[in-house]
């Protein structure tokens, strides 16, 4: 949960947002209400050779940053864990 709450990784801007997680942490999720707001939350088979839908938690949206901000904060999150910062 402390993974899960520290917000580093959790960047729902794209068009189609998954959340992948355990069955159990998925559902200790759940019972908390709260569940992201993304397009489903997926989660291995026993096997762990296939993804399915655990839930839908909200509706459908559409994206509200263009793509090349989207991008930009791909190169500066690739930058910073590179120890690179924004100016040099």
């Amino acid at each position: 949960m402390g993974d899960f709450k520290s917000g580093h990784g959790l960047s729902f801007y794209g068009d189609r947002n998954y959340l992948v997680t355990t069955q159990e942490f998925a559902g200790e999720l759940h019972q908390k209400i709260m569940l992201p707001n993304v397009d489903a939350v997926l989660c291995p088979d026993k096997n762990w050779t296939r993804l399915y839908q655990k839930f839908t938690p909200g509706p459908t949206r559409n994206r509200t940053k263009p793509a090349s901000e989207m991008l930009w904060n791909i190169v500066l999150a690739h930058g910073h864990r590179n120890g690179y910062k924004e100016g040099e």
